[in-house]
């Protein structure tokens, strides 16, 4: 788990992208750090937004979750 000071945002690094959580965000779920994860990994191994057509729910299915969760995930680049 990343952790920072209070007040300050939480950040970690995964590949070429940077992800960045407010500690006082309601999103502060371990569970939701590792679908992030999860989807970068995904992006950069399969490639689905090369798909002109692709949906939420096709990207969702693809990570095995469902839309709720996967909109929740959080990155910057």
């Amino acid at each position: 788990m990343v952790t920072a000071p209070v007040g300050a945002a939480a950040t970690k690094r995964v590949g070429t992208a940077v992800l960045t959580e407010p500690d006082t965000a309601p999103e502060t779920d371990p569970e939701l750090w590792r679908w992030t994860e999860d989807l970068l990994d995904h992006m950069r191994t399969a490639r689905p937004y090369l798909a002109p057509e692709l949906t939420l729910g096709e990207l969702a299915a693809q990570l095995r979750t469902n839309t709720s969760r996967l909109s929740r995930t959080k990155f910057c680049s």
